[in-house]
């Protein structure tokens, strides 16, 4: 009787844990995932930099990561953080973050009024295989900080590789845009 009592209450610890643990995706040096998931209707590469370090001004602690997108170059670039560092996706691959039903982070736009989807998880790729979860949501940027969530209630985030994604349009920021971006976790 008491084996089974312990094993029930460390059964229900664990699954206590788990639905609180903390990801932490982005936030201060050393960096735990890559920047690395570059893609565009050219490829991403040449109309978006990014400095994962930038010191402007950051949400909290000493760094912030500096998005600058250059519509001339290309219609559309998005970037993902990358579990794996590469463009992996299917079950068992990635992070299980089940037990997460939030996805924040802060964000700004240097001027005000940057248009950006935000979002996690990767489509399916040409075999049709995908994240186990995903999500956009387009949002428009002030030039203060601001805290945003996506609710991942009663999604299934057993292989989460793309663990952030932004996209930038031309069409919605004909100029270009910079956007600063910080702490970011699932929780």
């Amino acid at each position: 009787m008491k084996t089974t009592v312990l094993a029930l209450t460390l059964y229900l610890l664990a699954g206590i844990w788990a639905a609180s643990a903390e990801t932490v995706v982005y936030d201060e040096i050393p960096l735990k995932y890559p920047w690395s998931g570059f893609t565009g209707s050219d490829g991403g590469t040449d109309s978006l930099t990014v400095d994962p370090f930038s010191k402007e001004a950051p949400h909290s602690g000493n760094i912030c990561a500096k998005v600058t997108y250059d519509s001339s170059t290309e219609t559309w670039a998005a970037l993902f953080i990358q579990a794996t560092g590469d463009w992996r996706r299917g079950p068992g691959i990635g992070l299980d973050l089940r037990g997460a039903t939030t996805l924040s982070f802060a964000a700004r736009g240097a001027r005000g009024g940057e248009a950006v989807t935000f979002g996690y998880g990767y489509e399916p790729d040409r075999s049709g295989t995908a994240d186990s979860s995903r999500s956009r949501e387009s949002l428009i940027l002030g030039d203060e900080w601001r805290r945003f969530s996506m609710d991942l209630r009663g999604k299934d985030l057993s292989s989460i590789s793309g663990l952030f994604s932004l996209r930038l349009d031309g069409e919605d920021n004909p100029g270009g845009a910079t956007i600063y971006i910080d702490d970011i976790r699932y929780m």
